[in-house]
């Protein structure tokens, strides 16, 4: 094993362990950030001009997004700062304070806007220890993240026969009676699982030799297995989003079969063989069926329980758009400041909004984004969505082929789909973890048609 791989799995078993919340005072990032750091700076001195062309794109990204939260925490002259647009209140409330004559940063809450300038740490370095990583380790970089994903999985089960809140719950604030296993939050657990199902058929549908022109039917065996096993639990985690994310992954497990399919007959195989693979897909759907059916007939589903009860928190931010949408104009076209959210938010919250709830984020990403940064993070995002789609877009085209390598950046494809509609209820690109695995995704995603054969290893 290469020093980049060790380096890389010891990144990414340190950020399940450590990086499964949002929030600013988990102390284990005390942890976390500093080593993303050393690692990250290993990886810059090792990698050669080849490898930083293939992941190019996606850190010039990370760098235009540090960027911009730089430029937000830059101290502007009382007559700029004030003239921004949503800062009239906090300059009222500087100029009764004795501070109007301060210089101030762009950004309404700079310790927050630290903070996320600072959790770019850990997607950077995974993103560089990936460059560093030869084909082969790269396919073993699938079998680490399945691993983990069967990890967090595992400790939801025990945290569910445990106690509440109990010793296996890694953090304070967090879903204390769900399955969230590593994370804070179920709806990112659920995310999880949702992408350890497309983990496991890039796995058992493109790692290794066809034999006789047909997908093994051991495997196919196997992929129906998780996919049950993984609808199982999503179910059990209550999260609704994760019964509608299970949905979407499913369907792009049945079309990566079907490519997997094609790429098994598309030599030698007979023409009986070729009309049997083209039903391939259904396996996929009725394994998620039958383990849906089941988990309803037990009555142990808190997901399809809680879709047919009603409860605060989902009210609570179906209310808040309209305080949403007036964020967005009242900061346009610089925005809020990234982090921001929380702390601006309660000047814009109604009496009739105030509860037992909070929100700490707007759990819609898209849209936070844009309170939080205005117009470039409006530029970013675009940035962004374009050289995904572009990207995806080859992998489709190519997938026609029969590439067998393409497994690895449809299931890259495949996670980028998944955390778009996630990002639409919750906000899964702010936990360390999620981040990690969207930089990896992206170094899959960016990877050229000949990265076979350009397998140089760093030592």
């Amino acid at each position: 094993m290469s020093a980049a791989f060790g380096c890389f799995a010891a990144l990414l078993v340190l950020v399940f362990l450590t990086g499964g919340g949002s929030r600013d005072d988990i102390q284990s990032l005390i942890v976390l950030r500093p080593v993303a750091l050393l690692l990250g700076a290993y990886a810059a001195t090792r990698i050669t001009a080849d490898q930083w062309r293939a992941i190019a794109v996606p850190a010039w990204l990370l760098i235009a997004i540090a960027a911009v939260l730089t430029l937000q925490l830059i101290p502007l002259p009382p007559g700029v700062w004030t003239s921004l647009p949503g800062r009239e209140l906090h300059a009222q409330a500087l100029l009764a304070a004795g501070l109007g004559d301060a210089w101030h940063p762009m950004s309404l809450s700079p310790a927050k806007t630290l903070n996320a300038l600072m959790s770019l740490s850990v997607p950077m370095a995974a993103l560089l220890l990936f460059g560093l990583l030869d084909f082969r380790a790269r396919q073993r970089s699938l079998w680490l993240i399945a691993g983990l994903c069967v990890f967090s999985a595992v400790l939801g089960v025990a945290q569910l026969l445990g106690s509440a809140g109990g010793p296996l719950y890694f953090y304070r604030i967090t879903n204390g009676t769900s399955l969230v296993g590593v994370f804070a939050n179920r709806n990112h657990q659920a995310f999880l699982l949702a992408f350890a199902g497309l983990v496991s058929a890039a796995i058992l549908l493109f790692n290794g030799e066809r034999q006789r022109g047909s997908l093994p039917p051991v495997r196919l065996m196997m992929l129906t297995g998780c996919i049950a096993m993984v609808t199982l639990l999503i179910a059990l985690t209550g999260s609704r989003a994760g019964l509608l994310l299970n949905g979407v992954s499913v369907v792009i497990i049945a079309y990566m079969m079907r490519v997997a399919g094609k790429v098994a007959v598309s030599r030698s195989a007979p023409a009986k063989k070729i009309g049997a693979n083209r039903y391939l897909w259904l396996v996929p759907v009725v394994g998620a069926v039958l383990a849906t059916a089941v988990s309803i007939f037990m009555s142990r589903s808190e997901g399809f329980k809680r879709i047919m009860e009603s409860e605060s928190q989902v009210e609570l931010r179906g209310d808040v758009l309209p305080q949403l949408l007036g964020m967005l104009w009242s900061f346009f076209p610089f925005g809020a400041g990234f982090g921001a959210f929380e702390n601006v938010y309660r000047q814009f919250e109604t009496v009739e909004l105030i509860g037992p709830s909070y929100l700490n984020n707007a759990h819609n990403d898209w849209l936070q984004v844009l309170i939080e940064g205005g117009v470039p993070g409006a530029l970013l995002l675009a940035a962004g969505i374009g050289w995904v789609a572009l990207r995806s877009v080859a992998v489709l085209r190519a997938a026609k082929s029969g590439s067998h390598e393409n497994g690895m950046r449809l299931l890259a494809a495949g996670f980028f789909v998944l955390l778009a509609l996630a990002s639409v209820f919750d906000y899964p690109a702010r936990v360390p973890i999620i981040m990690a695995l969207a930089a990896v995704m992206a170094g899959i995603l960016a990877l050229p048609e000949t990265s076979r054969s350009s397998a140089a290893s760093a030592a």
